[in-house]
């Protein structure tokens, strides 16, 4: 061994010889060996003492050192000569080691004052020094750039604070490193303890004594000690953490580090690091102790220390010293302060060899730099950045200038010592090589492969002879070029005339002249509309692209073609009608009851959607509805405006005296009980003439209905449409004239036959006159319209009975549609609960499958069904209260009793006149019960939601019966809430089963029945399951009794329901029957049998098993649900079995009976059994 190298690794500084204390548990068996004893040690970090007691061992035989060494080249071991080994001689191989290309010197100590990294924050506790790690990672890219492979170049540190710096530094300027394992895992755990670095070389700061230096910088993390401490170690505390990364030396603490390493490695490895890039491409980068046995031709070293106290730390070791100067082979380049290393006097060795490079000039504050290709030129690197700007490319500034010989340009590149025979220097001058095959210059770049030409030229194809425009390069491909130059032709298919690429012309051409088109996408790219006429009897023209309904018309007719059909002609395929893709896609715009054209898509007229419109275009006197028209209207319930002095009203002589001066007794909102004015109006226009429109209406504009003062273009239309004589030939005398909103101006008599006034009022002919009321006529008025304009009549009084009426039958009409809307959302969400409830009945048809039910599904659905039910009821009750003609009705009654009670007040009326115009005349303007519909279309949404919620209390009372004490307690409750909702459920099926009979809606009660009959059925299902599958402690025997019997019921029920489903519906009788037998074999247990019967049973068994108790409590037993069984000898239960009524377990085992089922005591009682 030698011990002058590192020594083992203590992890307690305490432990080891430098610290006061003395234990020296790091010096080896060799060492001591030798003659270094503890009590004549010399002074910590000292290396005189240590020559001279080596001599003096040689002279005396006791100690025998191989003195030749075959690394270094002389100037790099004459460091080692002058301090730690005077007998060193060099082997011949060392004496022609070349010198290092680009630099001045093969050895050479950068002297700087830079301070180290913390040194003006005493709270850093890191070993780093920034200026170090640019200037080493400048030199090693340096190097490289010389020619030197990556593995031959070795970067070393004593600290892995510095390591990670320089790594850090040299992986942005893009430079391959390869870190061992050991300094890897010290890197990692400096990088995971960055606020109290861990030391890995047992560095430390105190002096000989245990005295600390004055500077606490974190090298070992102990805490000083006094020089009389005589503590063993062991009582001691010590701040220094233990890691297993911590230790390089031992054997033990290396497998540990190994470990740890690779666990971390990756978080320190470069971007392209040895998992990536071969070794021989990296530069080696470690701690100083961990390259002990190593080499390099290249070392470059960083010291890190450079503080104003003269703190050394690891240089004053001359173990560590020895293994750090003795690494390089042809060069090695030093970075440190000489000022810090010489200030305390502790490095001995270190200051040794610094003498011996001062005196031959080696010791200065820059990089000695030295072009390879001009050695006269010298230069010197002081500050990061500087090798880049002296020698750029790796030699110096000048330019290359040398010829290439591949392609004869100049070299772009500055002074390179790297590659003379410029082989992978890239060439960036334009290429110049010739091109095969045509005269065009290459436009890329001399380093690169010429690309293809792309120059664009003309060529006729030889397809079609027309010209195209392609690259140069595709000079012999043209054959392969579709030619894409449009072309006009007939299409085959639709004869349109289109203009389409050349080449899918000649696809089409050849697909049709080789009758295999069909799968030629191009043929079925017609871009025009198709045109042909709707099948659909609309009358519109298809607008679809032709193409897709030529592909439509193709598909069906050889779908329904056979054999040898399917390669049919295209005029076979194609002979009309013509089939088209989707049916007629045009706007509808019929017009609708409101006025607004319908939006939807076409369709027939019977089946138009609600208004899509935001705006309603229901408007009186006093407001307008500012509802989307959708939605259903609330009528006006301000006084109706309509009254004139020349009509008493429809009462006159049965209480007309209600009627003060002609004035409709109603609310705007309803159709008016006053009779038509036909009096020319007496007041006069802005223009000073007669009022040419009717008593009671509004005064018009006289630019519109004048004849002496209205626009030239207003005097020419027509107003009369019977006589066809003009606004300027009319006299208004004669026939007054009513004027609309959209301001044309139109006759009495005209427009009165128009908006079909007769069908609301009474007329006598011969006098001319409006006589009486009519009843409002049950079918639906559509809007009147402008017969010139079609823009709906409104705000005409003289129209109030015909408008109001059709305004009430729209309002109508919106409210079923919304009521149908909600609950048509309400039975999807019914649909899906069915689905689930299906597959719980499909489930408890065998017991076993029971705990397939998730109790978190049932949970769901109860509440779901809670929160359906709630909105079913808030329907129902909609549809019974906010109906609109109901809420008219209602609102017309309250405001003629307001009127009669505020008159008779006055003295002024006759009560029993004022009832009967009530009682009378309101019935014509109306109905005192509206349209059914919206009601029974709720009840029957109510109906389903309630027999669903029965079915799913039934059927989760099961599932939660097996739940546990909870679950029993709350299957209970289910049990007699679905008890609860099923009277609720008959009342309201039978009140809306009158409801439909008295409105006369056959198709409405049938709907009804068939969810009636499903739920019974339903219910059926679930009180069989819930009387086998729970307990007594659930569902007592008598319980059970009573709901046998209501299970009857309901299937006769069922029964009559089915019966008149088949009378409505015959194509349902046979799975109506089929669903009853279904029930009725849920039944099967319930049929009685007579006391005698079970006598006879009970005498009969009882010969074989006895008649009452035997030893084990009998032989006559009865299941969870109440089915007797026996058990023969001595009636002990020996086996489980399975009943065959319901499937629940019965019997036991060694004698002792299942716990669920117990002795038939009921039944012994009732045979006159011995129990």
């Amino acid at each position: 061994g030698d011990h002058l190298q590192l020594r083992p690794k203590v992890e307690e500084y305490a432990l080891s010889i430098d610290h006061s204390a003395q234990y020296a548990l790091d010096v080896s068996l060799f060492e001591r060996l030798v003659g270094l004893r503890q009590a004549d040690r010399p002074a910590a970090g000292g290396g005189g003492a240590d020559l001279n007691r080596d001599a003096q061992h040689q002279q005396d035989g006791s100690l025998a050192t191989l003195a030749t060494q075959r690394r270094m080249r002389p100037e790099i071991a004459d460091l080692l000569r002058a301090t730690l080994y005077p007998q060193l001689t060099d082997g011949p191989s060392v004496l022609n080691y070349p010198d290092v290309k680009g630099m001045a010197r093969n050895l050479w100590f950068f002297d700087h004052n830079n301070y180290e990294d913390g040194v003006r924050d005493p709270e850093s506790r890191s070993k780093s020094n920034e200026f170090e790690a640019k200037m080493i990672a400048d030199l090693a890219k340096h190097i490289i750039k010389q020619g030197y492979p990556p593995d031959q170049i070795a970067v070393l540190t004593p600290y892995a604070g510095q390591l990670l710096k320089i790594r850090d530094i040299l992986e942005s300027k893009r430079i391959a490193l390869y870190v061992d394992e050991r300094s890897a895992a010290e890197a990692t755990a400096v990088m995971k303890d960055s606020d109290k670095q861990i030391e890995f070389d047992n560095d430390d700061d105190v002096d000989d004594d245990g005295n600390n230096d004055g500077h606490d910088d974190g090298d070992h993390d102990n805490v000083p000690e006094p020089k009389n401490n005589k503590h063993p170690p062991s009582a001691r505390v010590s701040r220094r953490p233990v890691s297993s990364a911590a230790s390089s030396s031992s054997s033990s603490s290396s497998s540990s580090s190994s470990s740890s390493s690779s666990t971390n490695r990756k978080s320190i490895q470069p971007v392209k690091g040895p998992a990536s890039v071969a070794l021989q491409k990296c530069v080696r980068l470690s701690t100083v102790d961990n390259f002990q046995g190593e080499e390099a031709e290249v070392v470059i070293i960083s010291t890190v220390r450079c503080n104003p106290k003269g703190i050394t730390g690891f240089v004053k070791i001359a173990n560590r010293v020895n293994v750090m100067m003795s690494r390089a082979k042809h060069g090695m380049y030093v970075m440190g302060s000489s000022y810090t290393i010489e200030r305390q006097g502790k490095a001995l060795v270190f200051m040794k060899m610094l003498e011996v490079m001062r005196e031959r000039g080696e010791v200065m504050n820059y990089w000695p730099l030295r072009c390879a290709r001009h050695p006269d030129t010298s230069m010197h690197a002081r500050q990061p950045g500087d090798i880049d700007k002296l020698a750029p490319d790796g030699g110096c500034k000048e330019i290359c200038g040398a010829r290439m010989a591949r392609c004869g340009h100049v070299c772009p590149l500055r002074c390179h010592p790297d590659d003379p025979q410029h082989v992978a220097i890239r060439c960036l001058s334009v290429c110049t090589r010739p091109r095969e095959g045509c005269d065009h210059a290459c436009p890329d770049l001399c380093w690169q492969p010429c690309s293809p030409c792309k120059v664009k030229m003309e060529f006729a194809l030889p397809t079609c002879q027309h010209t195209s425009a392609q690259p140069c390069f595709m000079r012999d491909k043209l054959d392969t070029i579709k030619c894409s130059n449009l072309v006009s032709i007939i299409h085959p298919l639709c004869g349109h005339s289109i203009k389409i690429a050349c080449h899918k012309a000649q696809t089409i051409a050849r697909a049709v002249s080789q009758n295999d088109w069909w799968n030629v996408p191009e043929l079925f790219h017609c871009g025009e509309k198709c045109g042909e006429q709707q099948l659909d009897g609309c009358g519109h023209k298809c607008v679809l692209p032709c193409h897709d309904c030529v592909r439509a018309t193709v598909t069906s007719r050889r779908q329904q073609a056979a054999g040898p059909a399917a390669t049919s002609t295209i005029s076979t395929l194609l002979s009309p009608p013509r089939i088209h893709a989707k049916s007629c896609q045009k706007e509808c715009d019929r017009p609708l009851l409101c006025g607004h054209g319908c939006k939807g898509v076409c369709h027939a007229a019977s089946e138009c959607p609600p208004c899509t419109s935001e705006t309603c275009s229901t408007r009186c006197f006093h407001s307008k509805c500012t509802s989307p028209c959708r939605e259903s209207c609330a009528s006006c319930a301000e006084p109706c405006v309509w009254t004139c002095p020349h009509t008493p009203g429809a009462g006159a002589g049965a209480g007309g005296q209600l009627l003060v001066e002609g004035r409709c007794p109603l609310p705007c909102g309803s159709p008016c009980l006053r009779l038509p004015c036909d009096i020319r109006c007496d007041r006069k226009l802005r223009c000073g003439h007669q009022c040419p429109s009717v008593c009671g209406e509004d005064c018009p504009d006289p630019a519109v209905s004048c004849r002496e003062c209205a626009t030239p273009e207003c005097k020419e239309r027509i107003v009369d449409l019977i006589m066809m004589s003009s606004l300027a030939d009319h006299d208004p005398s004669e026939s007054p004239l009513i004027v609309l909103r959209c301001g044309h101006a139109f006759a009495l008599d005209t427009i009165d036959e128009h908006v079909k006034l007769k069908e609301v009022y009474e007329r006598d002919e011969r006098r001319g006159i409006y006589t009486g009321l009519k009843p409002l006529p049950a079918h639906v008025l559509e809007t009147p319209t402008c017969p010139h304009c079609r823009t709906p009549i409104a705000d005409v009084k003289r129209f109030g009975r015909i408008l109001k009426h059709t305004a009430l039958v729209q309002a109508t009409r919106k409210f079923i549609v919304g009521i149908t809307t909600d609950t048509s959302a309400i039975d999807l969400d019914i649909e899906g609960i069915n689905n689930e409830v299906q597959d719980w009945i499909r489930c408890l048809q065998d017991s076993k499958n029971i705990g397939n039910i998730r109790l978190e599904d049932v949970k769901a659905v109860v509440q779901d069904m809670d929160s359906i039910v709630d909105d079913s009821a808030y329907f129902v009750k909609k549809a019974s209260d906010l109906h609109p003609v109901y809420r008219a009705y209602a609102t017309a009654q309250a405001t003629l009793r307001a009127a009669r009670t505020h008159h008779s007040n006055d003295g002024d009326i006759d009560l029993d006149d004022s009832k009967k115009i009530e009682v009378d005349l309101l019935p014509l303007s109306h109905p005192s019960k509206p349209s059914p519909v919206a009601k029974i279309e709720a009840d029957r949404c109510l109906v389903r939601s309630l027999g669903m919620k029965v079915v799913v209390g039934t059927l989760g009372a099961i599932v939660y019966s097996r739940a546990g004490p909870a679950g029993m307690k709350a299957a209970k409750k289910m049990i007699s809430a679905s008890e609860k909702d099923m009277t609720l459920f008959n009342k309201t099926c039978k009140d809306a089963d009158r409801l439909c009979i008295e409105s006369i809606s056959g198709r409405s009660r049938h709907s009804l029945h068939r969810v009636w009959f499903q739920i019974l059925l339903m219910r059926v299902a679930g009180m069989y399951y819930l009387r086998r599958d729970v307990t007594d402690n659930i569902l007592s025997q008598a319980a059970k009794k009573d709901m046998q019997t209501k299970q009857i019921a309901l299937v006769d029920d069922a029964s009559q329901l089915g019966d008149h489903m088949g009378r409505h519906t015959p194509s349902l009788t046979v799975e109506v029957a089929k669903m009853i037998d279904e029930a009725k074999e849920m039944c099967k247990d319930i049929e009685g049998i007579s006391l005698e019967e079970k006598k006879m049973i009970f005498n009969v068994m009882g010969r074989d098993v006895g008649t009452g108790v035997g030893s084990f409590g009998g032989h006559w037993y009865q299941c969870p649900n109440g089915h007797v069984y026996t058990i023969g000898e001595c009636g002990g239960a020996m086996q489980q079995s399975t009943c065959p009524e319901c499937g629940s377990t019965v019997g036991g085992g060694q004698h002792r009976l299942d716990q669920s089922n117990r002795v038939a005591t009921d039944f012994l009682r009732e045979v006159g059994g011995t129990r």
